[in-house]
């Protein structure tokens, strides 16, 4: 099974509030890291195992992508909207935005990664179509990295501009 990471990781055990120890670089910090995260996929697994069984009116692939873009879009909209209440609150709202978030970035990403596969005829139709995507993906990447802070800006800036 591969590893895939959504989020990020660091060469060692370190945060704002937790002072970096020992080597600059933690093998075995960051196999623990790579282990806890591969088996923490589980959502992955069940989503494919789901969307390749799946089948319909609607196609194999088109539910789960429906159903997981509307997810993350409530997902993001909740994580960045926590109410005003008291921290252990918020906390407690952030970390369940951020699992709904990502449970259906896994419903939408699993039967997204495994169309090209099906909807071209040969490995360079295959290739193709996940260049052309990977494009795409790096267009919209640049797009809000550039437009984000100016929306916000325009908004009032802070907590209420976004």
């Amino acid at each position: 099974m591969s590893i895939q990471f959504l989020g990020m990781i660091g060469h060692r055990l370190s945060s704002e509030t937790i002072a970096p120890v020992g080597p600059i670089f933690d093998r075995d910090y960051i196999v623990r890291f790579a282990q806890t995260h591969e088996a923490a996929g589980f959502d992955r697994l069940l989503v494919g195992h789901w969307s390749d069984r799946s089948g319909g009116r609607f196609g194999r692939r088109r539910p789960f992508l429906l159903a997981g873009g509307a997810g993350m879009c409530l997902g993001f909209m909740l994580l960045f909207a926590p109410p005003e209440a008291a921290p252990m609150a918020t906390a407690l709202w952030v970390a369940a935005a951020y699992f709904a978030l990502t449970t259906f970035y896994s419903v939408y990403a699993v039967p997204y990664s495994a169309l090209p596969a099906e909807l071209a005829t040969t490995v360079a139709g295959t290739a193709r179509l996940v260049s052309l995507r990977m494009a795409f993906v790096m267009a919209g990447v640049f797009a809000g990295a550039v437009l984000a802070p100016l929306l916000v800006a325009a908004h009032g800036g802070g907590r209420e501009g976004y």
